[in-house]
C-alpha cells in the first residue's frame, strides 16, 4: 500500500510540475503577443507635429503660347519631436534613420494640347 501511495504522490508531483511549467510558457507567450500587438507603450521621444511644404515653380519656355512651361515641384516634410512626460528616464537621440518607403505610384507626365 504504501508502494502505491508513493507512486500516486510522485505522479501528483510530476503533473503539478508540468502544469505549473505549460502555465509560466503560457503567460510569457502572452505577454509576447500583447507586445506585438500593442508595441512599446512609454516611449521616450513622440511625434509631435509633422508638417508638409510644397511649392511649385514655371520654368518659362520659350514659344509662342502664353502658358508653355514646364512645372516643378517639391514637398519638404518636416518632423518634429518632443519629450514624452511621462517617460523619466534619461535619453538622448544619437541618430534618426527614416526608411522604408513605399511609393504608390510614380509620377506621371501629361502632355496638353495648345488652344
Amino acid at each position: 500500500m504504501e508502494d502505491w501511495n508513493l507512486k500516486f504522490k510522485k505522479v501528483i508531483h510530476f503533473f503539478i510540475i508540468v502544469f505549473v511549467i505549460s502555465l509560466i510558457i503560457m503567460i510569457v507567450c502572452l505577454l509576447m503577443l500583447k507586445y506585438s500587438v500593442e508595441g512599446e507603450n512609454n516611449m521616450p521621444f513622440e511625434l509631435s507635429q509633422l508638417v508638409v511644404v510644397s511649392t511649385a515653380e514655371g520654368i518659362e519656355k520659350t514659344g509662342e503660347s502664353t502658358w508653355n512651361f514646364d512645372l516643378v515641384q517639391n514637398n519638404d516634410i518636416y518632423i518634429y519631436l518632443s519629450k514624452n512626460k511621462n517617460y523619466k528616464e534619461t535619453e538622448v537621440i544619437k541618430s534618426i534613420s527614416i526608411n522604408n518607403f513605399k511609393i504608390d505610384e510614380q509620377p506621371k507626365v501629361r502632355k496638353y494640347c495648345n488652344l
